[in-house]
């Protein structure tokens, strides 16, 4: 009886298929975490600093944004409106209700001044609110509002600030602040699994057929889309460091009065940075300078700062698709990432 089933185990055989699905498995495993490593590697940066006093440099507040957490959000249209506000290419101009009901309107008006001094992600934001939406060169806050109210106006807003985000993401690339990498790395990975899994249930016998479950795990491996080059980890901490200086700003600032033109300065970037309310403290001290009437140092500015910021945002949030997006829901093994900023405070 005992030589009977020592017959019948050596009839079996060895399961090959471990053996198999486990060389699989690690192989599968070994190439995603290589991948994932060369991908999510970080350049090396040479700058430290507590602080930094000066702008680091004259890249726009949508750019820093982007630079800072990888991500352009609403305010970032309404720091760069600002922004032109500043370089004097837009004036401002609040238009109060007369009989006080309503909130005040803010009316932008172009000025007729070379728009090739812009970046290029600045002359579509010039095209699209002041040639597309606005009329002879002016566009009210109210016209955005009425978008919101339309859901075919507001999907085709939120598609062109689409198109403006990525206009900015090409002005970071192009002055080598980020490596964006290819949508390939990701297709070639989910096309590998792909495979694997065909031939397994193509050229396999049925005793191996369980051996696909071991190149799932391939397309989970999702590698950073992008990563910032040494100049722009050195960008990163110098502007880092900015912000801290505005945040601590206000412990000097009795001692070393602001000028206005460099108070300004501060206050567009501040916006970008998550400092703003920082700012309108910040505005409250005596500033040097002769123009203390400027629009952007004003009350009615900080009222009108969150009606943009929201009205944008309401927009925005109008032109969704009625059913989930899929790019809500983060994915993968990948590591790092920015952290999030600060943006609207929702609909109006």
């Amino acid at each position: 009886m005992g030589e009977d089933r020592q017959t019948a185990r050596r009839g079996q055989g060895f399961d090959y298929s471990l053996i198999g699905g486990l060389f699989l498995l690690l192989a599968n495993l070994a190439w995603g975490i290589t991948v994932v490593r060369k991908y999510n590697r970080r350049f090396p940066a040479d700058w430290k600093g507590q602080y930094y006093r000066e702008l680091p440099s004259d890249a726009t507040p949508a750019v820093v944004s982007y630079l800072m957490d990888f991500k352009i959000e609403p305010r970032d249209l309404v720091a760069t409106l600002t922004d032109l506000v500043r370089k004097k290419h837009v004036t401002v101009e609040e238009r109060k209700d007369p009989k006080g009901r309503k909130k005040p309107d803010y009316i932008f008006r172009l000025n007729q001044k070379n728009r090739e001094e812009l970046r290029p992600h600045e002359q579509s934001l010039v095209a699209w609110f002041f040639d597309e939406l606005g009329k002879d060169g002016t566009l009210r806050l109210s016209k955005l509002k009425e978008y919101s109210n339309d859901y075919a106006n507001a999907k085709a807003f939120r598609e062109r600030f689409v198109k403006w985000q990525n206009e900015v993401k090409d002005t970071a690339e192009e002055l080598g602040y980020v490596l964006v990498r290819k949508k390939t790395v990701n297709t070639c990975m989910l096309l590998a699994t792909v495979l694997q899994i065909v031939l397994i249930f193509w050229l396999l016998p049925e005793s191996w057929y369980w051996t696909f479950l071991c190149a799932l795990p391939l397309p989970f491996f999702k590698p950073k889309r992008q990563r910032r080059t040494t100049l722009g980890n050195n960008e990163y901490r110098k502007w880092n460091a900015f912000k801290r200086f505005l945040r601590d700003y206000s412990q000097i600032a009795s001692k070393e009065p602001l000028a206005v033109y460099l108070w300004q300065h501060y206050l567009v970037y501040a916006i970008p940075l998550g400092e703003a309310k920082k700012m309108e403290s910040i505005g409250r001290i005596q500033i040097r300078g002769e123009d203390a009437a400027l629009f952007l140092q004003t009350s009615s500015f900080w009222d009108g700062y969150d009606e943009w910021t929201t009205s944008i945002k309401g927009t925005i949030d109008s032109g969704k698709e009625p059913w989930f997006d899929l790019g809500d829901f983060p994915g993968g093994f990948s590591s790092g990432g920015g952290g999030g900023g600060g943006g609207g405070r929702g609909a109006f």
